[in-house]
């Protein structure tokens, strides 16, 4: 689900002409699936960094938005995939040594690394884990710092349960998304829309039942739509 989600935004991104960049904590980006969105993933139309160590993506960003001139960096789209497995060298160090103590550090260094990507004003796309458990989509666990929360514009969790399909094959998943938190809309709203696997989002998913809802479409009987503005 939540790769579908970052893909489909990084394609958006792509078409509106941003200059896209992938910062892969996960080491999992698939070149393969973003070409069918419709992505473009040469190194002229993408640029991906596969690293998890905070120290190296803190470096890269600073490099990237060193290089782009202030009033240009909004244009600039990080798809940042993703939060949770982010790690320190400290980390690093103590799994080298073999010792089992846990890195405190890693909530401060997570902290510095949001409040580094709020300054470079370049426009971010943060995936994240957030379910407190199996089954729950109602808490956040935002691991390791809240500072991501506070220095984002919007929090949206999305989860797909359902399958969208042609015949017996699966062809996408319907997402449902609520935001949590927005500056731009609405909060604690929900959406549905469509991811096809080959394509990306589907526009005019929705559309009907909301053209429906607003009387711009009209329902007379069972099976027949009417568009009220239209005579006869």
């Amino acid at each position: 689900g939540k790769s579908l989600i970052g893909l489909s935004t990084l394609a958006s991104a792509q078409r509106d002409g941003m200059k896209c960049v992938v910062i892969d904590a996960e080491d999992s980006f698939d070149y393969e699936l973003a070409e069918q969105f419709g992505i473009k993933t040469d190194k002229n139309s993408l640029m991906v960094f596969a690293d998890s160590n905070i120290i190296d993506i803190k470096n890269f960003i600073a490099l990237i938005s060193k290089e782009t001139p202030v009033e240009e960096r909004h244009n600039v789209f990080v798809l940042f995939d993703s939060w949770g497995p982010l790690v320190t060298n400290v980390i690093i160090k103590k799994a080298e040594d073999g010792k089992e103590t846990a890195d405190m550090s890693l909530p401060r260094w997570k902290n510095e690394l949001a409040n580094i990507l709020l300054s470079t004003k370049m426009t971010y796309f943060v995936v994240n884990h957030i379910m407190d458990a199996i089954g729950s989509f109602e808490e956040f666990a935002i691991t390791g710092g809240k500072k991501v929360y506070y220095n984002c514009s919007s929090v949206v969790l999305g989860y797909s349960k359902a399958k969208d399909k042609d015949g017996s094959d699966i062809t996408g998943a319907i997402i449902t998304a609520k935001t949590h938190k927005s500056r731009e809309c609405k909060e604690h709203n929900k959406l549905k829309y469509r991811i096809h696997h080959n394509g990306g989002l589907d526009p005019w998913f929705g559309l009907l039942e909301l053209a429906l809802e607003g009387g711009f479409v009209i329902k007379p009987t069972n099976g027949w739509y009417s568009r009220p503005c239209v005579e006869d």
